[in-house]
C-alpha cells in the first residue's frame, strides 16, 4: 500500500471514530440530528470505496469484511424501503407514499453506514464513550429548570418526540447493561480483553440513567422491555456460572424495582382505563369521548379496520393519515390532523395491505435470524441480545406507535444496526483468529 493510500485510511478512520460520539449522541440531543448523521455517514462510507477503488487496495486490518450474511442482512433492511416504493403505484394519494418512501430511505443506505463505522479505529471502544457521554447529557438535560426538564414533569427529546426518545434510551441503557455484565472488547487486530472495573461501574451507571430517563419520561412500553430484558440476560449469565442465589435475588430485586415504577405511574393507568371505559360506555362514541387521549387512538384504529375491510391486500398507499380516511370516522367533520395510525401494524396494513405485510414479516425474519439467532448459536450472546434489543423495542412500541413511520426514528435503528453489525465483525474477526492460534 502506498503511503498516500495509507494516509487515507489513517484519516478515514479517525473522520470515523469521532463521528462515532457524535452519531451516538445526534439523535438524542439534536433536532434532526439523526437524519444529518445518517447522511455524513453514508458520504463518509461511500468516499471509502472511492477511495479503495482509487488505490486498488485494502488494509485487511481495518477495513469491514462484506460476507454473505451481511449482503443478506442489507437486502432485508433496504426492501422496507422498497416497498414503500411500490406502494407509490397503486396509492390513492402519489405524493404523500413517495414522501413516506423518503422517511424509510435509511435502511437502503445501511451498507454505507457499515462501510463508514467498520473503517474506525479502535471502534468500540469509541462507542463506549460516547454511550457515558450521551446518556450523561441527556440526564443533565432533564435536570434543567424548564419546561423540558423534571420540574416541567415533561421530559422530550430527540427533536421534542418522546416516543423515538424511548426507544433510544432503552436500547442505550440495555446496551450499557450487557457491557457492565462483562462483554469482552476486541481490539483492531482480534485479540480480546475483558473492560476495566471502572468501565463497568460506569456502563452500570448507564443502564441506572437509562432507568431514570425512562420513568421521567412516561414511557412505559420501553420501560416494561428494559427491566424485563435486563432481567432475563443476567438470569442467563448467572444460571450459567452456577450463581442460582445470586439469580433468584437479582429476581426479587427487579420486581421490587419494577413494582415502584408501576406504582409511580398507577395514575396514568387509571386514567387510560377511565378514557377506554367512557369511549365504549354508550355502544357508539360522543363527540366529548372523541377528543380525549386514548379516544383519538381508538378512534384511529376503528378508522384503520374499515380502511383495511375496504382494500386489504394492497392497501391505499404508503403514508395513510387519519384525515385521508375520515369517510371511516364516527364524526368526519370533526377529524383531527395526525401524520400516521398511532399502531405501526395497522398502519402497515392500511399502506400496503395484507401481501405487503407478509412482505415485511418475511425482511424482518430474516434480519433476526441473521443478526440475532446465528450470533447467538455461535456464543456472540451480547451481541445477539443487543440486536434482540433494537428489534424488541421498536416492534414492541409499534403496539400503540409508528415505530418505522417516522425518519428520526428510522435514522436511529439503522445507526444502532450499522453499530452492532461492526462490533459483530469485530468479535467474529477475533473468533476466527483465535481458532487459527490452536
Amino acid at each position: 500500500m502506498t503511503l498516500a493510500s495509507s494516509d487515507a485510511v489513517t484519516l478515514g478512520q479517525r473522520f470515523a471514530q469521532a463521528l462515532i460520539v457524535l452519531a451516538l449522541a445526534a439523535p438524542l440531543l439534536i433536532p434532526l440530528g439523526g437524519e444529518g448523521m445518517v447522511l455524513l455517514l453514508t458520504l463518509l462510507g461511500a468516499a471509502s470505496i472511492v477511495v479503495e477503488k482509487i488505490y486498488g487496495r485494502k488494509n485487511p486490518n481495518n477495513s469491514t469484511v462484506w460476507s454473505r450474511e451481511a449482503t443478506c442482512l442489507a437486502l432485508a433492511l433496504a426492501s422496507m424501503t422498497v416497498l414503500q416504493l411500490a406502494s407509490v403505484v397503486w396509492s390513492a394519494w402519489p405524493k404523500q407514499s413517495m414522501a413516506s418512501a423518503f422517511k424509510h430511505l435509511h435502511f437502503a443506505l445501511w451498507p454505507l453506514l457499515v462501510v463508514a463505522l467498520g473503517r474506525a479505529h479502535a471502534p468500540q471502544r469509541t462507542m463506549e464513550y460516547g454511550l457515558v457521554m450521551t446518556m450523561g447529557l441527556a440526564t443533565a438535560w432533564m435536570l434543567l429548570p424548564t419546561q423540558i426538564g423534571w420540574t416541567g414533569h415533561s421530559f422530550e427529546a430527540a427533536a421534542q418526540n418522546t416516543s423515538v426518545f424511548g426507544k433510544i434510551v432503552a436500547v442505550y441503557g440495555l446496551w450499557g447493561m450487557v457491557l457492565a455484565s462483562g462483554m469482552r472488547r476486541n481490539n483492531q487486530f482480534g485479540d480480546q480483553a475483558a473492560l476495566s472495573l471502572t468501565m463497568r461501574s460506569a456502563m452500570a451507571a448507564v443502564w441506572g440513567l437509562g432507568l431514570l430517563l425512562l420513568v421521567a419520561a412516561d414511557r412505559r412500553i420501553e420501560l416494561g422491555l428494559y427491566v424485563l430484558m435486563s432481567m432475563i440476560f443476567m438470569l442467563l449469565r448467572l444460571f450459567k456460572r452456577g450463581q442460582v442465589r445470586l439469580a433468584v435475588s437479582l429476581v426479587c430485586a427487579a420486581a421490587v424495582l419494577m413494582g415502584a415504577a408501576l406504582s409511580h405511574k398507577a395514575d396514568r393507568f387509571a386514567k387510560a382505563a377511565q378514557e377506554v371505559q367512557q369511549y365504549f360506555s354508550a355502544g357508539e362514541p360522543r363527540l366529548e369521548d372523541y377528543h380525549t387521549s386514548l379516544g383519538q387512538r381508538i378512534e384511529m384504529y376503528h378508522i384503520a379496520a374499515k380502511a383495511i375491510a375496504e382494500k386489504p391486500w394492497l392497501g391505499w398507499g404508503a403514508g395513510a393519515r387519519p384525515q385521508y380516511l375520515k369517510q371511516y370516522a364516527h364524526f368526519p367533520e370533526h377529524m383531527f390532523e395526525r401524520t400516521h395510525l398511532h399502531s405501526q401494524y395497522l398502519q402497515t396494513l392500511v399502506d400496503v395491505g395484507f401481501l405487503g405485510a407478509l412482505f415485511a414479516i418475511a425482511a424482518l425474519v430474516l434480519a433476526w435470524v441473521i443478526s440475532v439467532v446465528r450470533p447467538w448459536r455461535r456464543g456472540e450472546h451480547e451481541v445477539a441480545v443487543m440486536f434482540a434489543a433494537l428489534y424488541g423495542v421498536h416492534m414492541l412500541s409499534g403496539m400503540f406507535n409508528p415505530a418505522f413511520s417516522q425518519g428520526l426514528s428510522n435514522s436511529f435503528f439503522v445507526t444502532m444496526a450499522a453499530v452492532l453489525w461492526v462490533i459483530h465483525h469485530h468479535q467474529s474477526q477475533a473468533a476466527a483468529i483465535s481458532a487459527r492460534a490452536l
